[in-house]
């Protein structure tokens, strides 16, 4: 009996030594076996001696800063721990999913929020410095942090080990971040420009590949500054917006020759191509003493308002509003085969709200007349000339 208890504590002894020694290493350093993504032996100074304003600023939330010390270790060690798609998905995934939402919410916003001045400081540039290492971009507007978005990072390794569409969806990525700098959203397109020719590559090759899905949102959302956009002619210059019929310089400015660059730069692209159509015969506005002049619609179809549904990624919830949803879709499918018909707006149309689906307006009624004839050359089924004119009292535009 005293032998059977004696063999069973030995094992018992046995089992706590191999637990302590996968726990603590000889060379002093720990294994974190509490997460998947990190499980590897790192010491717990690593984020202090290679990366010392994101240690500081991170300490007081121990299990982001324990996840950023070991996520900071693998990727300074990238070719000890990555060789195959699988395992670069792995470090992009705990960055983008794990890692820059905690980081924005719990460190950066609320550092952004107590002392305003950190980021114009020297510590703010090494910190900006020591994100890019990382893969991350703190974006900013006027001056002021307002997110965190992911960057490019481990180039070496993912043109060895990630396939074609997994390298497209992170390129994509970064894009959107860059889209987001700077104070007016559209003076500057490059980061939108390279999300379309980007999205349109995934579409193109992969379109069934869930990445691909993924992006479908944000690629519309990408495409609309470079093809619903329009002039506003004065007496003495012009002004160039985005989105309808929009008027108000913030946010809808947009730059013309940001336009051109997309065309300049991406020759291959088939949007790059009706972009250069609508480059050719923009739609125009012209103001009057009180407002704005009449204008011509050349409507292509009048589509009902539908439901859709939005998150929001801070706290999760949604929200559900009437929109254009369908009149954007039928745009989005005539710039997919290369028809220039861009513009959605939402008018009221016999004491009920519609949206139109418009292909070019104008002040001037001869230049919305041939843009009917044009237009009816590629699709002959249209609606016609719309005339709006403009209620200054409301501020709204009224169908005549």
């Amino acid at each position: 009996m005293s032998s059977r208890i004696t063999t069973q504590w030995l094992l018992i002894l046995l089992l706590f030594t191999i637990i302590g020694c996968e726990n603590k290493n000889s060379d002093g350093t720990t294994s974190n076996s509490d997460n998947d993504e990190v499980s590897i032996s790192v010491s717990p100074k690593f984020l202090h001696q290679n990366f010392p304003v994101l240690d500081s600023i991170s300490q007081a939330k121990q299990d982001l800063h324990k996840l950023l010390n070991s996520y900071a270790y693998r990727l300074k060690n990238a070719s000890e721990f990555v060789s195959s798609d699988k395992e670069l998905q792995e470090l992009f995934h705990l960055r983008d999913d794990k890692i820059i939402q905690a980081l924005h919410k719990e460190v950066l916003d609320p550092l952004a929020i107590h002392d305003g001045v950190f980021y114009h400081s020297p510590a703010g540039a090494k910190l900006d410095e020591e994100l890019k290492v990382l893969g991350m971009q703190a974006i900013y507007s006027e001056g002021m942090y307002i997110d965190l978005g992911p960057s490019e990072m481990l180039t070496q390794e993912m043109q060895q080990y990630a396939s074609e569409v997994f390298r497209l969806y992170m390129d994509f990525q970064s894009a959107k971040t860059t889209s987001m700098m700077g104070e007016y959203p559209f003076l500057n397109l490059d980061g939108q420009g390279k999300m379309v020719f980007t999205g349109e590559k995934m579409q193109e090759k992969y379109p069934d590949n869930e990445l691909t899905k993924k992006i479908e949102a944000d690629f519309k959302m990408a495409l609309t500054p470079l093809t619903d956009v329009h002039v506003i002619k004065s007496e003495f210059d012009k002004s160039y917006m985005v989105n309808g019929l929009a008027t108000e310089f913030y946010p809808n400015a947009t730059n013309i020759d940001a336009i051109k660059k997309f065309v300049t730069d991406y020759p291959d692209s088939k949007y790059s191509k009706v972009v250069g159509k609508i480059l050719e015969n923009m739609s125009e506005m012209e103001p009057k003493q009180s407002g704005w002049k009449d204008l011509y619609l050349v409507v292509v179809s009048w589509e009902d308002l539908a439901e859709e549904t939005f998150s929001n990624p801070e706290d999760t919830t949604q929200v559900k509003s009437m929109t254009c949803i369908g009149a954007k879709k039928v745009s989005d499918e005539f710039l997919q085969k290369g028809i220039a018909i861009p513009h959605i707006i939402r008018l009221l149309k016999k004491e009920e709200e519609k949206c139109a689906v418009v292909y070019r307006f104008y002040a001037d009624k001869k230049k919305a007349e041939m843009a009917l004839q044009e237009i009816k050359k590629e699709v002959p089924n249209v609606v016609g000339l719309v005339q709006l004119t403009y209620n200054p009292l409301e501020k709204t535009w009224l169908l005549k």
